[in-house]
């Protein structure tokens, strides 16, 4: 029989509390897509000149956004996460063909983590068939075999990050990958053909959690030679509810997979297999049915089960993701806001929320299908960030102080149209504003030094007829007020009518 909640509870506080000593623990925000905004590769992205200044811009915000709320490190998708089937473009392209040029990228942005005191967890396989894709092989081949074109490219690149930016203050913790464990055990491969286009599942094989165990233990191995004083988390997400039933009779054995639900116990024994050659157990959380387990009402109370489970094992613990859909209008009894009391509660080491300015398709729109609803951002969810800070200066960690002899300038970056770029007709102009002493009270745009039109709260947009402009550069400016009377601007140039072979761009 599991324990009553309130037995939970109580044992899960005093051991966290006799663990944790000395230990400060703070939530941290998801910024998965921070490397491929510096790359120009993010929210629809090719990598050109014009996509690098708005994503890298739209980048440092975020960073500076976060350090203003006191947040002290970023969850981040190192390799990003393309390409997913053989033959794709992938998020790596760069990195194959001129690393130094890569390089450069993440080492502009490191500088702006460093500037700010931010340090990332570098989630660094987080999509799982990313490198079998890149290679041609199968996740089977990079889980098995040692040897494996795809493990070989894997450990190279984890080589280069390592040596580049261990011992320099930039890294929380290392991270293996993203949820890979709920694939384990599974009939992964025939649930994707009933599901996906063949090429989507060719990169695919089933796994067992043997031989998970035995792929992240490789990888703990190789990280450890690289930086011997590193942790280590996995990225898993919460043991599915069968989970240690699966894995005594798993469906990729050829029999007959055992979905009997796991008790407190067996959840516990799962944990800890999976976990064996790691310092940091991974759980993410989210509100949905299948994680109202042992007899609870709400996902929420999982986080105290978990919480425990980690102590009987002797590892921190790590919410690397919880998150709100529709977290713009939630209300003050969120999921999110539910958790963070719950984190606070519990004295949880490491959490992360997901997910921090995310404009996934277009840098300029956010909260337009469910993977962006989650998405925290100054302006649009200012109430659930308040209660992210609270929860940091419960635990010591504060945001810096507003010096009123230095006022700091808000930030704004004009998001569309790109530098340079040939329009005609009406033009949408998008920006995105934030503060950093005081909240936005106005963004003005002005068209060869003449204003055309002003926005007053996010998102931040207006429209330009080109028709009547003459052919060729003009000056386009986005200028941010906040209640203060703080200014900041943003300049680019909207081109008019075709580009001349050649043509150089001003803002470049």
């Amino acid at each position: 029989m599991p324990l009553s909640w309130a037995a939970i509870a109580l044992y899960s506080t005093s051991i966290s509390l006799a663990l944790e000593v000395g230990m400060t623990p703070s939530v941290g925000l998801n910024k998965f897509d921070l490397t491929l905004q510096y790359l120009g590769r993010a929210s629809g992205g090719d990598g050109s000149p014009e996509f690098i200044r708005v994503e890298r811009a739209m980048g440092k915000k975020s960073i500076t956004d976060a350090h203003q709320l006191g947040v002290k490190f970023f969850r981040v998708a190192m390799t990003g996460y393309a390409p997913s089937t053989h033959g794709a473009p992938g998020d790596l392209d760069l990195w194959v063909k001129d690393p130094d040029q890569y390089w450069s990228a993440i080492d502009a942005m490191m500088a702006d983590l460093r500037q700010n005191d931010i340090e990332i967890v570098p989630s660094l396989a987080f999509n799982s068939v990313q490198f079998p894709a890149m290679t041609g092989e199968t996740t089977g081949d990079l889980f098995r075999n040692p040897n494996s074109r795809s493990w070989q490219l894997l450990s190279k690149y984890v080589t280069e990050f390592i040596n580049r930016y261990r011992g320099k203050g930039l890294i929380l913790f290392y991270e293996l990958t993203n949820e890979l464990n709920v694939s384990a055990d599974i009939d992964l491969l025939g649930f994707c053909s009933k599901t996906q286009k063949p090429d989507a599942c060719a990169v695919m094989s089933n796994f067992t959690t043997a031989e998970l165990g035995a792929y992240t233990g490789r990888f703990s191995k190789l990280i450890k030679s690289l930086d011997p004083s590193a942790l280590i988390s996995s990225g898993f997400s919460v043991p599915r509810a069968s989970a240690e039933h699966l894995r005594r009779h798993p469906a990729t054995a050829g029999g007959k997979p055992d979905w009997t639900q796991d008790s407190v116990d067996e959840l516990t024994t799962n944990m800890g297999i999976i976990h064996q050659d790691l310092d940091i157990i991974s759980v993410h959380i989210y509100p949905g049915e299948e994680l109202g387990r042992f007899g609870s009402p709400t996902a929420v109370d999982l986080i105290t089960v978990v919480k425990r489970a980690a102590d009987k094992l002797g590892k921190p613990l790590f919410v690397g993701e919880f998150g709100d859909k529709n977290i713009k209008t939630a209300g003050a009894d969120s999921f999110v806001d539910r958790t963070l009391d719950e984190i606070t509660e519990l004295h949880v080491p490491y959490s992360a929320v997901w997910v921090w300015e995310f404009y996934q398709r277009k840098p300029y729109l956010t909260y337009d299908n469910v993977a962006t609803q989650y998405n925290l951002e100054p302006g649009y969810t200012d109430r659930v960030l308040s209660h992210l800070t609270q929860t940091n200066e419960k635990f010591g960690v504060y945001p810096p102080e507003n010096q009123a002899n230095k006022p700091t300038p808000p930030i704004v970056v004009i998001t569309w149209p790109l530098d340079c770029r040939s329009y005609a007709g009406d033009v949408p102009i998008q920006a995105v504003s934030s503060a950093q002493s005081a909240k936005i009270e106005r963004v003005d745009f002005w068209l060869d030094d003449k204003k055309v039109d002003t926005a007053l709260a996010p998102p931040y947009t207006a429209n330009v007829r080109l028709e009547g402009l003459s052919a060729g550069d003009h000056r386009l400016a986005a200028r941010a007020y906040d209640a203060n009377g703080n200014v900041a601007e943003y300049r680019t140039v909207l081109r008019v009518g075709p580009s001349n072979p050649g043509q150089e761009c001003p803002v470049r």
